[in-house]
């Protein structure tokens, strides 16, 4: 049985605040969650997913789920001293009404073509979730999205969730797959192999957010979830989206529904941008000098990967 870490950002010379909760949105029946930063233009550009609610019988609010799940996305500001959010406003997605979709879901920003877009989950209720990935065009104001293009899977027998866009375009891959396994010009490229994982921790990494170049690759946060209890991971990868670091697990705050859509850089450490238990939007600040500290070297034997991302 794969045990959830208790070792918190806070353990790990970190700490994290909620930026923005159910009262700063202030509309009956959503919460928001999964919080997403881009820094762009000296400002730091926040989007987020907000989930709807009802109030059971005992008067608590609780996630809905299944086909009467939506989502809506809302973008703002945020205040890197202050650590707040301000500006919020709803984004309007015109293309989406009666479309049977349940709303845009983990919304991450990147930069492309000299504009900003989303990445994104679209999802349809039928018998089961369809899940597939998009990318939204934002119009310059920022508050509607002009087009929605779902990305071809390049794997079409299963629901697509969590891919890892680099934040900023570049020539050797479009985004991370799987672990160790990129796409470019829609073709699937698995040539790197690792057996860093052993039977006792075979983790089972899923994507997160956003990958956030470095001076030699890329910086990025996975997890594998095991019910509502999530595991953290950071990982190193090289220009080529080749895995080639990543740390023991943890968590940020306590057990529970983590999501990390987003980490940037911020004078001497990285801000990790991500949403509690479906219904609040936190931040986690920590040393980058300690990130790096974390990381283990994976080491390649040219067997077969062990570890999965979705």
């Amino acid at each position: 049985m794969i045990n959830i870490s208790n070792i918190t950002l806070n353990d790990i010379g970190g700490f994290t605040k909620t930026v923005y909760t159910e009262n700063d949105l202030n509309i009956l029946g959503w919460y928001p969650t999964n919080l997403n930063i881009f820094e762009y233009n000296n400002e730091y550009i926040a989007v987020f997913r907000s989930v709807n609610y009802i109030i059971d019988d005992t008067g608590v609010g609780r996630t809905t789920t299944g086909k009467n799940l939506y989502n809506k996305i809302f973008i703002g500001k945020f205040d890197i001293n202050k650590l707040e959010l301000f500006d919020i406003k709803e984004i309007e997605i015109k293309e989406l009404e009666n479309s049977g979709l349940m709303g845009i879901e983990d919304p991450k920003i990147i930069f492309r073509k000299n504009s900003l877009y989303i990445v994104c989950t679209l999802t349809k209720y039928e018998s089961s979730h369809l899940c597939k990935m998009a990318i939204c065009k934002l119009n310059n104001d920022l508050d509607q999205i002009e087009k929605i293009t779902i990305l071809d899977s390049p794997n079409s027998f299963k629901p697509e969730k969590n891919w890892m866009f680099p934040n900023i375009e570049n020539n050797n891959f479009d985004f991370v797959y799987e672990f160790n396994t990129i796409v470019k010009n829609n073709k699937l490229v698995r040539d790197f192999h690792t057996s860093f994982f052993t039977s006792e921790l075979d983790y089972k990494l899923r994507g997160n957010g956003t990958l956030l170049n470095t001076e030699d690759g890329y910086i990025c946060i996975m997890h594998s979830s095991y019910g509502k209890f999530y595991n953290h991971f950071f990982c190193k990868l090289d220009i080529n989206g080749k895995f080639i670091g990543i740390s023991d697990p943890f968590i940020f705050d306590s057990p529970g529904i983590e999501f990390a859509a987003g980490i940037f850089k911020y004078n001497d450490n990285y801000i990790i941008s991500y949403g509690k238990n479906d219904r609040e939007c936190k931040v986690g600040i920590i040393p980058i000098k300690n990130v790096e500290n974390l990381i283990n070297k994976i080491e390649y034997n040219n067997l077969k990967d062990i570890a999965h991302v979705w």
